[in-house]
């Protein structure tokens, strides 16, 4: 049996998937760059904004949980699966385990060094 040729094309970098929609190519465009802008920053002010971070969400967690239950009965009214419902319900040990990974990669090398 003969395999089946795969012809492989080079994807044109500067169009995005036909299905993405244009908020999906917006914030992408947005990651990309705040990526090149994170680059150019020190590792201490990094690590510091991202402890930072995760005070703002230990301490925020009411506000955080009560916002997000509104966010999953708006997907519930909406049909969401039971599995998307599921990822996007935040509990208070999620919310920590937020806060706690965040300060994890806080002490991690530097990943951008030479």
């Amino acid at each position: 049996m003969e395999k089946a040729k795969i012809k492989k094309t080079k994807k044109d970098k500067g169009s995005p998937p036909s299905d993405y929609t244009p908020e999906l190519v917006r914030l992408c465009a947005q990651a990309k760059e705040a990526s090149r802008v994170m680059a150019g920053i020190p590792l201490e002010q990094r690590n510091r904004a991202l402890l930072a971070i995760a005070d703002a969400l230990e301490k925020n967690k009411g506000d955080i949980l009560f916002r997000n239950e509104i966010d999953v009965e708006a997907g519930r009214r909406a049909g969401l699966t039971p599995a998307l419902l599921d990822r996007l319900s935040l509990t208070e040990r999620r919310v920590m385990d937020m806060a706690h990974g965040l300060r994890e990669v806080a002490a991690l090398p530097d990943p951008l060094a030479d």
